[in-house]
């Protein structure tokens, strides 16, 4: 998700600046929306990203929780 996050942030900043260097306010009024859309995409895959490590990576209470090839309690 991250490769998508990061053009549409680069399209949103290059339009912007576009429109500002060469006075054409239609394209840096696009741009500076782009910019908004990709503040709310990076949030949204941060918040996924988190939500995934959470679930993943921290313990939920119970060892060996479904990790490939772990020895578990009742197998020894």
């Amino acid at each position: 998700m991250w490769s998508i996050v990061f053009p549409l942030g680069m399209y949103g900043v290059a339009g912007d600046s576009l429109g500002q260097a060469d006075q054409l306010p239609l394209v840096a009024a696009i741009g500076a929306d782009e910019s908004w859309v990709a503040l709310v995409a990076w949030l949204l895959t941060f918040l996924a990203m988190l939500r995934h490590l959470v679930r993943t990576v921290l313990p939920t209470g119970t060892p060996w929780h479904g990790a490939a090839g772990a020895v578990r309690d009742g197998d020894l």
